[in-house]
């Protein structure tokens, strides 16, 4: 109940007295099966309320004690831990994080997401190969996915930035001739 009530007062964004729930949980219950989620849960309150240093300090330590679970909070966490250090423009930090996920865990749901920040940080530090060679890989493990129709057209934009003009048409030409979603409209226009 007391998780349940945490979890409330989060979705109200009203993180203190969600953390105060959650803290409640880690402490009165240290042996309940909702420690794990009460511990992640903290870890989100923070980020939410722009703490990224203690969001990061918490991530960390979530992922140092649960990683051996196997449980999927922990990508979660590990993804997390990603955004928070890219939102606050440690990308050399978020690029480690992402990489550990994609590493540790290869069947995970979040690779698509994960691939696309990857490839995302790379385009916007200037680093175009590398961000060439992550939207291939994303486009190659995940076709179908929304992320690999993005990358299709950021890899584009990628050999247009190194004035690679032949392969970045033969892209563009590639993603129209799909028709699907607002990139091919994109790439047409291009």
């Amino acid at each position: 109940a007391i998780y349940h009530i945490g979890l409330t007062y989060y979705r109200q964004r009203q993180y203190d007295s969600a953390l105060k729930e959650f803290n409640q949980v880690v402490s009165l219950y240290p042996q309940s099966g909702y420690l794990m989620r009460a511990r992640y849960q903290s870890t989100l309150c923070y980020r939410r309320k722009e703490q990224p240093d203690l969001a990061q300090k918490y991530l960390k330590d979530f992922i140092e004690n649960y990683q051996s679970s196997g449980d999927e909070l922990v990508e979660e966490a590990m993804y997390d831990l990603g955004w928070v250090q890219e939102n606050d423009k440690q990308y050399d930090a978020a690029l480690v994080s992402y990489r550990r996920l994609t590493n540790t865990y290869p069947q995970s749901k979040l690779l698509p997401k994960t691939y696309w920040r990857i490839g995302w940080i790379q385009f916007k530090q200037g680093r175009y190969d590398d961000s060439i060679e992550t939207f291939t890989a994303l486009m190659k493990f995940f076709p179908t996915d929304s992320y690999a129709l993005a990358a299709h057209f950021w890899k584009a934009k990628s050999y247009e930035r190194q004035r690679q003009w032949e392969a970045a048409e033969k892209t563009y030409r590639e993603l129209a001739e799909t028709n699907q979603w607002y990139y091919s409209f994109r790439a047409r226009e291009q």
